[in-house]
Order: structure tokens, then sequence, then C-alpha cells
């Protein structure tokens, strides 16, 4: 019973975090043949032709691709509309992707991201913004971009959680890949799981595919 509840428990404490976004990148619908050219159909009622990705890589929105293993990312439903895609690892520890189509040009930095995914963890814990455990905080690096990790503390109903939350800001686009744990810290299995999760995520923004 535990196994059955708990994942609807978390699925509802990320809604609550909010963990920031204002607009949604444009999500793939489906696929059809245009003059024997394969397309896909995208949420904002245009297409584009379909690009082979490399390797077995599932195209999650026109700017993200997830290359991971199904057989250490099981997909579940995201719970929220802003969460484009979420992945369990087992009972403990989940994944999940937030993509905007805001970045650097519209204002967004690292800092602004930083505050507001404190900010949020504050309000869905239920206690101040001081009161939040902030880890860690390292550089990182997806493909070509560098972006920040930043590994926090929270509470659900008393369960001790832990956030890995890597952002990246480039000029038109903001993501956050987020690895959690059921865990009073941040362990060593959380931390080679939040790597090989990052490592097999895909961003290709317009500007870089020109």
């Amino acid at each position: 019973m535990i196994r059955r509840i708990l994942p609807r428990l978390i699925l509802a404490f990320i809604m609550a975090l909010g963990l920031s976004w204002p607009v949604q990148a444009q999500e793939i619908l489906g696929t059809s043949v245009i003059g024997g050219k394969r397309i896909e159909i995208l949420s904002g009622g245009t297409w584009r032709f379909k690009k082979n990705a490399p390797g077995p890589c599932l195209p999650l929105s026109t700017k993200l691709s997830f290359c991971g293993s199904f057989l250490d990312w099981k997909p579940v439903g995201p719970g929220s509309t802003e969460i484009i895609a979420q992945y369990r690892h087992d009972d403990k520890t989940y994944g999940m992707f937030i993509i905007e189509d805001l970045g650097a040009a519209d204002g967004m930095t690292a800092e602004y991201m930083r505050n507001s995914v404190l900010e949020n963890a504050a309000s869905g814990s239920g206690v101040q913004i001081r009161d939040v455990p902030v880890l860690d905080i390292y550089e990182s690096e997806l493909g070509e971009y560098t972006g920040e990790t930043m590994i926090y503390g929270t509470t659900l109903d008393g369960l001790p959680m832990v956030m890995a939350n890597t952002t990246i800001v480039t000029n038109d686009t903001t993501l956050q890949v987020v690895t959690y744990e059921i865990s009073k810290d941040y362990t060593p299995k959380h931390a080679k799981l939040h790597r090989s999760f990052l490592r097999d995520t895909r961003l290709v923004t317009p500007s870089a595919s020109q």
C-alpha cells in the first residue's frame, strides 16, 4: 500500500513546489509523411521535418530529448502540465524535466532561477526560505552549455527528500533537469544517478542548430 501511495504524494509535492515555469516549450504530438519525408506535428499548430536523433533518444519537445535507458528510468505520469516528462528509477528516486521558452534574452538568470527554486521549495514544505538546507552548488555542463546544479533538502509530510536541480539558461530557453530521492542526505547513489540523468539529456536550441 505504501508503494502505491508514495509516488502520488511525491507528485503532489512536486506540483506544490512549482519549480518556476512561465511557458511550456512546444511538444511533439505525432508524426506523418509529406512528399515521402517524415514530419513531426507540433503542439503550436506547426510541423517540421523529422531529424534522425543519434542513438535511442526520445524527443520530449522541439528542443529536448532524453537518451537514458528505460531499464534504468521508467516513464511515469508527470502529474502536472508544467513537467514535460518524469521518470522513476526506484521507489525512492525519480527524475524530471521542466523546459521554458524564456532565456537570457528575456532576463532569465541563474540567480533568478536559484532564488525561485528555493522560494518554491520553502513554500511547498511550509518553512521559511532561510530554513531550506542548501547542501551544495556547483557548475555543470550539458553538451555545449554551462549551467548550475543546486542540491537542497526538503520534506513531505515529515518525509525527508533531497533534490538535485541542474538549471541551464541559454539565450532563449531555460531547462531544469531534476532528480530527487527520499533521503536525509545526498547519497553517492543519488549523485551518480543525477550525473547519468544529466549526461543522457540532449538540449538543442534554434541558435545552436543553425
